[in-house]
């Protein structure tokens, strides 16, 4: 073959292999940007690095991320974490009730931050049914942020080191707060609620918001009417904040019941206004016992005539407000944390 041929058909080769080569990279950048949610350039560099080998560069991206995640997190342990998210993973006989904080209300609304929260729910209600698969009564364990921690998620990885990924990701400080595993015997129904609905998707099996509650109770009745006022009930849990269900025996006779004011309506911004979510009950044993509050839905009845009615009993019940407890910052040092973004 002449000279001037061969170097032609070197030159087609090199070229039909380079795009070839450039054809698998984009392909495979993009699967890889789909699968991970990593910035374009991390994946492209990723890529690069690891000659195109998308599992390869899969982990390496995992692998700084974590690195990344736990050098910011030992910088950002001074930060406050007064934002975040309540999230429940519920199945049957089972719910686990989490707290996920964050330093800005943004943060918790971005999506990654969110997938965080539903991983972590989810972690924890297998946790509760590994630990617990048979429940013979009704069982509470609680759990703090460093044995939440501890746990392995669906990948094999912990939950701290999902943590430290997303600190890498959103520049905030991110921290596991606390989980309630909640379990009861199969002749108990459950129901769980969280308000307002946060971050509803198909990615995100977990029911996610600022409040919420799980309810655990018994009715001869399991239709869709028994389990809508179990819902109800959560809503009356969130919103006024009972802390038992029965009076004890010495307490005094319950007053009459008085209607109650609702909290003044708050604005939307667009000339509209909300019915606020939180009801002011009367002084005494109303405000804390369940069955002696106004129910939530109904002012002229309590909760007592409502359970009643509906032939339900209230067996127990836990109820998350994310942030309680925590000293916010203002929104002043909130909005320069959002600026510097780690």
């Amino acid at each position: 073959m002449p000279k001037m041929m061969t170097t032609q058909f070197s030159r087609f080769i090199h070229l039909t292999t380079t795009r070839v080569m450039m054809g698998a990279s984009k392909s495979n950048l993009a699967k890889l940007r789909k699968k991970t949610g990593y910035p374009f350039g991390n994946c492209k560099k990723a890529l690069e690095v690891n000659n195109n080998d998308l599992e390869k560069a899969e982990k390496w991206l995992e692998d700084q991320a974590k690195a990344l995640g736990w050098s910011k997190a030992m910088k950002m342990e001074s930060r406050n974490t007064p934002q975040g998210l309540v999230g429940i993973a519920w199945d049957k006989q089972y719910a686990a009730m989490v707290e996920v904080n964050c330093e800005t209300d943004f943060v918790s609304k971005n999506d990654r931050f969110q997938k965080l929260v539903d991983i972590v729910a989810r972690t924890c209600l297998h946790h509760s049914k590994t630990d617990n698969p048979s429940p013979k009564s009704i069982s509470k364990v609680m759990l703090e942020g460093e044995e939440m921690g501890k746990l392995l998620a669906a990948d094999q990885q912990s939950l701290s080191d999902h943590v430290v990924k997303n600190i890498a990701m959103v520049g905030e400080r991110l921290v596991l707060r606390r989980a309630a595993l909640v379990s009861a015997q199969p002749s108990l129904q459950l129901s769980a609620l969280t308000h307002p609905v946060t971050g509803a998707s198909a990615n995100n099996t977990s029911f996610l918001g600022k409040y919420g509650a799980v309810l655990i109770y018994s009715s001869a009745s399991r239709d869709d009417r028994t389990a809508s006022l179990a819902k109800q009930l959560c809503q009356h849990v969130i919103g006024m904040n009972p802390t038992k269900i029965e009076p004890s025996p010495d307490d005094p006779a319950p007053a009459p019941v008085k209607p109650v004011e609702r909290e003044r309506a708050v604005g939307t911004g667009d000339g509209e206004e909300e019915e606020g979510e939180t009801v002011e009950p009367g002084g005494g044993e109303e405000e804390t016992v369940m069955m002696r509050q106004t129910f939530l839905l109904d002012a002229d009845r309590t909760v007592a005539d409502v359970v009643a009615e509906g032939n339900i009993k209230v067996e127990d019940f836990v109820r998350f407000e994310c942030g309680e407890g925590l000293n916010p910052e203002s929104e002043e040092v909130a909005a320069k944390v959002a600026q510097a973004g780690g």
